[in-house]
């Protein structure tokens, strides 16, 4: 009786070796070709990952330096808050102006979206303020000399309520009071185009840079996933 082993169906002449995907062997025991599609490498995704690592890390470095400002002292000790009271029967939006350099230049406040951590505001001006209501603002007074306080009427006509400091002499300094009332529109100067364009210039640097400081949170991410990645050796080929 002859031992040889039964021909594989690859071997078999005239046999038709099946397409890759396709398994050969019996029920419950078969075994896949090797040329079946796979996803991208262990290997390759570690290194992308930390190319991506090491590309956010300037950003990174933007984020901590916000982060440390938020709770920075020297940042926090410039913060003032003040309010504004709407007597009249007329909803108004205030935009607080103030003057910089020895020109008096206008532009609006550094607004801070909390009173206790120095996180600025996307908004600086055009706050709506109702009849009969009070608004309560928190700003960063160094290098800004809180002038005006520029009111918009429902007719579209702008007025300025001064708050006391002079815009160029005695700069930088806290307005004298810490509350402002608007009681009587008649008694108000129209407002110049000086005081316009300090409305219309309202920046938009303060939110892009939290949006790069976002973006370099991925740093870290990228090179903790990619730690997480572990890479095997890739199995030996089986036999024919």
């Amino acid at each position: 009786m002859s031992n040889a082993l039964p021909a594989r169906p690859s071997e078999e002449p005239g046999a038709v070796v099946p397409h890759a995907g396709i398994c050969e062997g019996a029920p419950g025991n078969r075994r896949p070709y090797l040329n079946r599609p796979t996803k991208m490498r262990p290997l390759l995704q570690k290194r992308l990952l930390r190319v991506a690592g090491f590309v956010l890390l300037p950003l990174f470095c933007l984020t901590c330096l916000l982060t440390c400002s938020v709770v920075n002292p020297m940042g926090l000790a410039f913060l003032t808050s003040f309010e504004v009271v709407n007597s009249t029967h007329e909803d108004l939006v205030i935009t607080p102006i103030g003057a910089r350099g020895p020109d008096g230049r206008r532009g609006t406040l550094p607004i801070s979206s909390s009173s206790r951590l120095y996180v600025m505001s996307s908004q600086r001006g055009e706050f709506p303020l109702p009849a009969g209501s009070t608004l309560s603002l928190t700003y960063d007074w160094d290098d800004v000399q809180f002038s005006e306080i520029v009111c918009r009427r429902p007719d579209g006509s702008d007025l300025v309520l001064p708050t006391g400091l002079h815009p160029t002499q005695g700069q930088y300094r806290q307005p004298p009071t810490k509350r402002f009332e608007i009681s009587d529109l008649a008694a108000l100067q129209p407002a110049t185009e000086l005081h316009l364009a300090a409305v219309r210039s309202q920046g938009g640097r303060i939110p892009f840079l939290y949006i790069l400081a976002g973006l370099g949170l991925l740093s870290p991410l990228c090179f903790w996933a990619a730690r997480r990645i572990r890479v095997t050796d890739s199995p030996p080929p089986l036999p024919a």
